[in-house]
C-alpha cells in the first residue's frame, strides 16, 4: 500500500465520507482495511489507521466526539462466511478498539452512545466507551430493502427508521433508552401514521 503522503494513493469506491472536528476528511473504500485521512490544507492523504477487517458499500463511519470514530464492516475467513464487525477509533492514536456486537448498521445517539441493528434484525444500545450493550428490541421491523437499515436521529436520543411489515409500511421511532429508564418504562417502537396524500407506489 502506497505511504499517504503518496500523490498516486487514491482509495477506490470510497464510501462513508465524514469531516471530524479538525477539518480531517476520513474516509473508507470497499474491501480494503483501513481508514483513511486527507488534510484538506495540504490536501494530502496523510493518515491510515490499518483495520483487522475491511469495510464494505454499505458501511458507517461516524464521530461521535473528537477524536473519536466508529465504523461496521466484515470480516470472513474464506471468502464464504461474513461476519458483521464493529469498532471505536481512537484517530489521533490510530488504536481500534473491536467492539462486540455485530453490527449491520447503526446511528451515534450521543457522544458515548450508539443504536446498533445485528444481522438478526435486533436493535441494542452500546456503550461506546465499554463495548456492553442493552437489548432494545428483537427481530425490528427496519426497512433494509435497499441492501441495509437507515436510521436518522436529531436529538433526544430518538432513532427513526423505514419500518415494514404486515399489513403495514411507514415510518418508525425507537423511544430514547434515557428517556425510558427514566419512566422505568420498556423500550418501545411507534409506528407514525401515514402522512395525508402520500401514497405507496
Amino acid at each position: 500500500m502506497p505511504e499517504p503522503e503518496s500523490e498516486s494513493y487514491r482509495p477506490t469506491l470510497t464510501v462513508c465520507p465524514l469531516i471530524d472536528s479538525k477539518g480531517e476528511v476520513w474516509a473508507a473504500a470497499d474491501k480494503v482495511a483501513g481508514v483513511f485521512g486527507f488534510n484538506p490544507a495540504i490536501r494530502k492523504w496523510d493518515k491510515v489507521i490499518r483495520l483487522p477487517w475491511f469495510p464494505y458499500y454499505f458501511t458507517t463511519l461516524a464521530t461521535p466526539r473528537p477524536g473519536v470514530l466508529t465504523i461496521n464492516g466484515q470480516r470472513t475467513p474464506d471468502d464464504k462466511v461474513y461476519y458483521a464487525m464493529f469498532a471505536s477509533i481512537d484517530s489521533s492514536t490510530g488504536v481500534v478498539r473491536t467492539i462486540p456486537p455485530s453490527v449491520v448498521n447503526y446511528v451515534v445517539i450521543n457522544e458515548h452512545e450508539a443504536i446498533v441493528m445485528d444481522p438478526s434484525a435486533n436493535l441494542s444500545n452500546v456503550n461506546l466507551d465499554t463495548g456492553s450493550a442493552t437489548l432494545l428490541a428483537k427481530d425490528a421491523p427496519v426497512c433494509c430493502m435497499t441492501g441495509r437499515p437507515r436510521f436518522a436521529t436529531a436529538g433526544g436520543g430518538r432513532v427513526w427508521f423505514g419500518m415494514v411489515g404486515t399489513p403495514v409500511e411507514g415510518l418508525g421511532v425507537l423511544a430514547p433508552i434515557v428517556e425510558l429508564l427514566a419512566t422505568g418504562g420498556e423500550p418501545s417502537m411507534t409506528r407514525v401514521p401515514a402522512l395525508a396524500g402520500l401514497n405507496r407506489l
